[in-house]
């Protein structure tokens, strides 16, 4: 599935299963490694909430430490629903693979349960949008596969909505972090607190070297040669490509893919404590 398939089915389908979602969402496990991020942070700092959803369970904490939270989703009901449970943070609708804040903009970052929504050959990419977005020495929190799974596009059984999920196992995905110039700090495997099997949480914090190019094909395990339940599905070995835009880093402000990951950004800004019109403040730009 392409990236554009892929990000319409899954902000078609949180749109739809917003407020269920919300109802079936419990913290678990996934919340332990959140303090540590908390604790190399200082008060005032500011963090990306990268796949926010409604902002719960996460934005609440960020706000109790004294952070200044921005929430960033692709579906604009998680947003709305976002909105009127976080009344302090900032909000934005737009995508990964394109974030639209300067270089440098976060102290730390957030991202639970959404870069395993994105077909995996653009996860390097993300990763370096990551990067660009991270001040040097900042933290981040990133939720990733745990198993090999190439591309699961599920028609109908998921809440109640179609919705895709594409991710690397553990491994891999922790060596494409150290690529993206990423030191782990810190990586778990956590049980998915809604029994979707099982992710990994990785604690990282950037490097001041911009990531290298990055062209070879990908070997990824077997994931019969994996323990532990399956996330949504497996597949058996095969190469995969390094994801795209190789050999210069994002804050360069140059596009190296064949095809940019959006073409146009069309973006709602809904802002914090209900300022501005009712509707948010909608933006356009190109790229």
């Amino acid at each position: 599935m392409s990236m554009s398939d892929a990000r319409r089915v899954v902000r078609d389908g949180y749109d739809v299963i917003a407020p269920r979602y919300l109802d079936e969402r419990v913290p678990g496990g996934d919340m332990d490694l959140l303090p540590e991020l908390v604790s190399r942070l200082d008060a005032g700092d500011t963090v990306l909430d990268a796949g926010c959803g409604a902002g719960v369970p996460v934005m609440p904490d960020l706000c109790r430490a004294g952070l200044l939270a921005i929430g960033l989703d692709v579906s604009r009901t998680q947003l709305e629903l976002a909105r009127s449970l976080n009344e302090s943070v900032g909000l934005v609708q737009a995508d990964l693979g394109a974030l639209p804040f300067r270089d440098t903009s976060f102290a730390g970052i957030v991202s639970f349960y959404a870069v395993i929504h994105v077909p995996r050959s653009e996860h390097p990419s993300i990763f370096r949008e990551l990067w660009r977005v991270l001040r040097s020495g900042g933290i981040a929190l990133i939720c990733l596969g745990a198993r090999d799974h190439p591309d699961d596009d599920d028609p109908d059984s998921w809440l109640g909505a179609p919705m895709f999920w594409s991710h690397f196992d553990a491994e891999t995905n922790l060596e494409l972090l150290r690529e993206a110039r990423f030191e782990i700090l810190r990586d778990e495997i956590v049980p998915d607190p809604m029994s979707h099997g099982r992710h990994l949480f990785a604690l990282v914090r950037r490097s001041t070297s911009p990531p290298e190019p990055s062209c070879h094909p990908r070997r990824v395990r077997s994931s019969a040669a994996q323990d532990g339940d399956d996330d949504h599905g497996g597949a058996g070995r095969r190469s995969e490509p390094c994801g795209g835009a190789c050999g210069l880093a994002r804050d360069a402000r140059v596009e190296t893919s064949p095809t940019p990951v959006v073409d146009e950004i069309d973006f709602v800004v809904l802002r914090a404590h209900g300022d501005g019109d009712g509707d948010g403040a909608r933006r356009r730009t190109s790229r």
